[in-house]
């Protein structure tokens, strides 16, 4: 359990995963869990949601990634309307493909320090942004939701440097149960680790029946 100011930040060494895990256990294992400040000083690549029951995207499971655990892809679209951000997870029982769109309305480019309410799913029209995020096979029809996208820094030839934004996703209809979720994306950060606040380290040991 993280300790007031912390967050759990998902498995590392031979524990993969999220917040659930699963692990081999056909010799002796190590595994680590990650704990990181709620708030960080420093860019950092960091993805959380929360899904309330009911909810079909995320099955009312709250889902944490991070380098340790996933791959990213960050890209903004030539017309720089549209972010698409696709992160893969490293589980040894499955991999999790979710992908996470934030679209501006038509012929706007997508600002920092801006927030989009009324987003719906594709196909996007000219007066409203657009967000979806979809994965694992499953996907929305349609969507209500907002996002704030707090910081978009691009560098040469618009490659995406550093994004930080929350998001509210109803899945079908707006009184439909949310995910709620936050999303921190740095290049070239990387999170800083201390000693007994960011790390729990165990041993996982083969028994025999």
């Amino acid at each position: 359990i993280p300790d007031a100011g912390y967050l759990f930040g998902g498995w590392t060494e031979d524990c993969h995963g999220a917040a659930a895990t699963s692990v081999r256990l056909n010799m002796r294992k190590h595994c680590a869990a990650v704990f990181l400040p709620t708030i960080s000083t420093t860019p950092r690549t960091l993805l959380t949601w929360a899904s309330s029951a009911g909810d079909y995207i995320g099955q009312g499971r709250s889902e944490t990634y991070a380098p340790w655990n996933s791959r990213w892809a960050v890209v903004l679209e030539p017309t720089g309307q549209r972010l698409e951000i696709v992160v893969t997870s490293l589980d040894d029982a499955q991999v999790s493909r979710w992908n996470l769109w934030f679209q501006a309305p038509n012929g706007q480019l997508l600002q920092g320090g801006t927030n989009y309410t009324g987003a719906i799913r594709a196909p996007f029209n000219t007066t409203t942004p657009g967000l979806s995020v979809f994965g694992n096979g499953r996907g929305c029809n349609q969507v209500v939701g907002e996002f704030n996208l707090r910081e978009l820094r691009l560098g040469p030839g618009d490659v995406v440097e550093r994004v930080s934004l929350d998001f509210t996703h109803h899945c079908e209809l707006g009184a439909a149960p949310p995910l709620t979720g936050s999303l921190e994306y740095s290049r070239t950060g990387l999170p800083t680790m201390a000693l007994d606040k960011t790390w729990l380290s165990g041993e996982l040991l083969t028994r025999s029946a």
